[in-house]
């Protein structure tokens, strides 16, 4: 039995998001770029990275829904109030608000309001405005007015009267006005607002946590990971499924928080986005020389007959390889010359180990599917290679061949 020998192999080009640190059991709902430093809130801790190494409050405070950045403090919306971090050390900012959920601590104007489970309050009289009974999950200031995106839908307030932009089934998540369009973020796709129609401009089914805007771009956290927007909708920045709930750019570098959940590979955490990272994936086989000069001549990759191995391993844009060797037993593969087989493993999440997955190819022309998928579940999923699979024996009569027809050319080219 030979091994198989292929010449050609595929790369993409796309970005891989990888865990940092790398461990299980607990989720990150919240992230922000503080001077260079990056804050986020860990299974509800409040942390920072500085230097590379990962630092917690000693102070500890209920569990943490979100942090933010406003008028050089860290403030923090937790289950049971809002604190402001002076120093390191969190401080409660009333305990009127003990016993609300406050789900984000936001700048409108000039002033801090509280996004809470009862409705929107200013900080500085901590009167409920509008005075109705909402769950906020966010606020805005627009157009000289204010905006909630709420479990109930989305509302703009005038200062006296409040009325509603959506129906009360849509729960809106965050209100933006990005190049000059009032964009809606729920849990049933991407709208934008123009004043008195809201219109869909996603799939339906795209569940948005929020939406952030920078390097000119617009992005979607959400329950199925990253995304941009582009001038068709939005367009998925990584392959695999992240329950993504915030995204910033922190000294060059993308940063998703991500939440646990229980139909994704990749478990929560904080990741970190390598943008000139990707997968490739081959069988398996040392280099030969013979395997080019045959394909230069015939036009197709020749195969010998005999087990596939998968060779799975990170690799830069410009085709070095991120590791020299990278352990093949944080890759699983799907190999397999069946579209029909390839297309059903891939639906259902048919993936085996690659350190220990092999696959008898046998004679004649043939197509092989490839997929790729690490421990994180970024993916990569191969075009698939066509070409001709030749018995071991027929490999000497091929090469002769090749040299023959190639010398041939040489000569036809020297007259």
């Amino acid at each position: 039995m030979m091994t198989l020998f292929l010449m050609g192999w595929s790369l993409v080009q796309a970005q891989v998001a990888v865990r940092i640190p790398d461990t299980d059991g607990w989720d990150v709902y919240s992230l922000e770029n503080v001077n260079g430093r990056l804050w986020f809130t860990q299974s509800g801790v409040a942390s920072f990275i500085e230097n590379g190494v990962t630092k917690y409050l000693s102070t500890r405070t209920d569990y943490v829904n979100s942090l933010s950045y406003l008028k050089g403090s860290v403030w923090l919306a937790t289950r049971a109030g809002a604190y402001r971090i002076e120093g390191e050390k969190p401080i409660l900012v009333s305990h009127s608000v003990c016993d609300m959920n406050v789900r984000s601590v936001q700048l409108i104007g000039e002033e801090i309001w509280l996004a809470t489970d009862k409705g929107a309050y200013p900080l500085s009289s901590l009167k409920r405005t509008p005075d109705k009974q909402l769950d906020v999950y966010r606020i805005e200031y627009l157009n000289g007015q204010i905006w909630l995106a709420t479990k109930t839908g989305a509302y703009r307030w005038d200062g006296t009267s409040l009325f509603p932009i959506t129906g009360p089934d849509l729960k809106v998540h965050a209100i933006k006005s990005i190049n000059g369009k009032i964009w809606l973020a729920t849990e049933a796709g991407l709208y934008t607002y123009d004043g008195s129609t809201v219109t869909l401009v996603s799939d339906k089914r795209l569940y948005i946590n929020d939406i952030d805007y920078f390097d000119g771009q617009m992005w979607l956290a959400t329950l199925t990971g990253a995304y941009t927007v582009e001038t068709n909708g939005p367009k998925r920045l990584l392959t695999q499924d992240l329950d993504v709930k915030a995204i910033r750019r922190v000294n060059g570098v993308i940063w998703l928080a991500v939440g646990s959940h229980p139909n994704q590979v990749a478990g929560g955490g904080l990741y970190r986005v390598d943008e000139d990272v990707s997968i490739s994936i081959a069988p398996y086989s040392p280099d030969s020389w013979w395997k080019s000069l045959a394909k230069s001549v015939f036009g197709e990759d020749i195969w010998v007959e005999g087990v596939v191995r998968p060779r799975v391993k990170y690799i830069r844009r410009d085709g070095s390889d991120v590791v020299d060797a990278a352990p093949a037993g944080q890759f699983d593969v799907i190999m397999t010359p069946s579209a029909t087989e390839f297309k059903k493993a891939v639906q259902a999440g048919q993936y085996s180990p690659a350190d220990t997955f092999e696959r008898y190819l046998g004679g004649g022309r043939t197509t092989i599917y490839l997929d790729a998928r690490d421990k994180w579940g970024n993916r990569f999923e191969s075009k698939p290679i066509t070409g001709w699979v030749v018995p071991g024996p027929m490999v000497l009569p091929l090469i002769l061949s090749a040299i023959l027809w190639d010398c041939w050319g040489s000569i036809s080219f020297l007259c």
